[in-house]
């Protein structure tokens, strides 16, 4: 079973030079000012990146995705895709619903897989609401709901417990249910395909830091609306661009050393 991409990338093109430039221009600069903000402080938060050698490889990274920018390979670059014929595990990260879900339930009736499994999101507020008696559905209730419309069994769907916000939040979720379920070798992640890279990069480090030794693909999601190949054509795909690079930067300044700190 194969469920028709719609082709929505006409509607948020952007004709260039004048108007795209001037838009990836403008979010290129927003960006850069809200992930300073956030460097400025994590690096209050911890004396020791204050040294002259965090600076500096700091600036260094700064320096590299510059030129990444401007490259017309930064959006195939963050992209991804495995070919993964059985696997014991489907791993669907939160977030966008359509294409992930999609992505999963093909690989689902193709037979990669008769398992998927997915985190449970943190939904700000949801507790407030309770003390009315309102129930709000977080994403990974509407996740399986979606997932068994398309024709997955229920019982073929676990939501892991615990509340995530973050995709290494996702990653140290999965670990832990990996440890207590050994017999699992080999895993294929669904995600939109503009996250493909940093998903690799962050679970194969929390599982090399567990000792994990697990077979871990990345599926191809045709179903996500990303150009890759000419990402500063669409407005949506150089904002994932700009978005991705800057959690990219992220993590290798700051996220993974709390990785290291976890066992």
């Amino acid at each position: 079973m194969h469920f028709k991409v719609p082709d929505y990338h006409k509607v948020n093109q952007i004709q260039l030079p004048a108007m795209g430039i001037k838009c990836l221009f403008l979010e290129i600069i927003y960006q850069a000012l809200k992930i300073t903000k956030f460097f400025k402080m994590s690096i209050n938060m911890n004396k020791k990146f204050r040294q002259p050698k965090f600076i500096f490889a700091a600036l260094f990274i700064i320096f590299l995705l510059s030129t990444l920018w401007f490259g017309t390979r930064a959006g195939s670059w963050l992209v991804i895709a495995d070919e993964a014929e059985s696997v014991d595990l489907i791993m669907v990260l939160m977030g966008p619903i359509p294409d992930r879900t999609l992505q999963a339930a093909d690989l689902y009736h193709k037979g990669v897989s008769s398992k998927i499994v997915f985190c449970n999101d943190h939904q700000p507020g949801a507790r407030q609401l309770l003390e009315y008696q309102i129930k709000l559905d977080n994403i990974a209730d509407i996740a399986k709901s979606t997932l068994v419309q398309l024709g997955v069994q229920a019982e073929h769907i676990h939501i892991l417990d615990h509340f995530t916000s973050s995709t290494q939040d996702e990653a140290i979720r999965l670990r832990d249910y990996l440890l207590q379920n050994p017999g699992i070798e080999s895993v294929v992640m669904v995600t939109s395909s503009y996250h493909s890279r940093r998903t690799y990069t962050i679970f194969s480090k929390v599982f090399r830091r567990a000792g994990l030794d697990i077979d871990l693909y990345i599926s191809e999601n045709p179903y996500t609306e990303f150009g890759g190949e000419r990402w500063w054509e669409d407005r949506s795909s150089a904002t994932m661009v700009v978005f991705e690079y800057m959690k990219l930067a992220n993590f290798y300044l700051f996220e993974q050393h709390r990785i290291e700190r976890l066992r």
